[in-house]
């Protein structure tokens, strides 16, 4: 969506510069290669950038971030504390450019019921905005984050576009 976004804006523009220099009587072609090259610096900027609006670099510290925070939560689960009892089903976090937070769950997540699967994954999205919020990348805390869950190499759920805390089952 941002992509055609971005081609819309790149058109609109290089259509008014065209027009402004045809109406000055100057020759478009300088200004045509001024937007070309913003067009083509513009595309750079967005195939680096991925649905959060993360460069590269923002995306492997926001994975980084999300391993050391489960390991943390894990950490609390094990020395007892019942609220972080969740991220002991989880086996990683990592968010991905083109499918979103994959969250990957351990055998024993199969055995829970559809509303005790939701809420270990809705905490594990609710991780992964906290750790966005602390990079600065969701202040407004308007930026969701679609996930999906898989046992290894098989993806179980994912979640709702309605809600990113409520997942459809497979």
């Amino acid at each position: 969506m941002k992509t055609k976004n971005l081609t819309l804006a790149g058109l609109t523009i290089l259509l008014a510069s065209s027009l402004v220099a045809c109406s000055n009587g100057e020759s478009s072609n300088s200004e045509s290669k001024d937007t070309v090259k913003t067009e083509k610096k513009e595309k750079k900027t967005t195939v680096q950038k991925n649905q959060l609006g993360l460069t590269k670099s923002q995306n492997d510290k926001f994975n980084s971030s999300l391993i050391d925070g489960l390991n943390e939560d894990q950490g609390y689960a094990s020395s007892g504390d019942d609220s972080y009892s969740w991220a002991q089903y989880i086996d990683t976090l990592v968010y991905d450019n083109n499918r979103g937070l994959i969250i990957k769950v351990t055998s024993d997540f199969t055995n829970f019921s559809e509303k005790d699967k939701n809420t270990i994954a809705g905490n594990a999205v609710g991780l992964a905005e906290a750790q966005l919020a602390i990079m600065g990348k969701n202040d407004s805390g308007t930026k969701t984050i679609h996930s999906n869950v898989y046992m290894e190499n098989t993806k179980l759920g994912s979640s709702k576009f309605s809600n990113p805390r409520e997942f459809k089952w497979k």
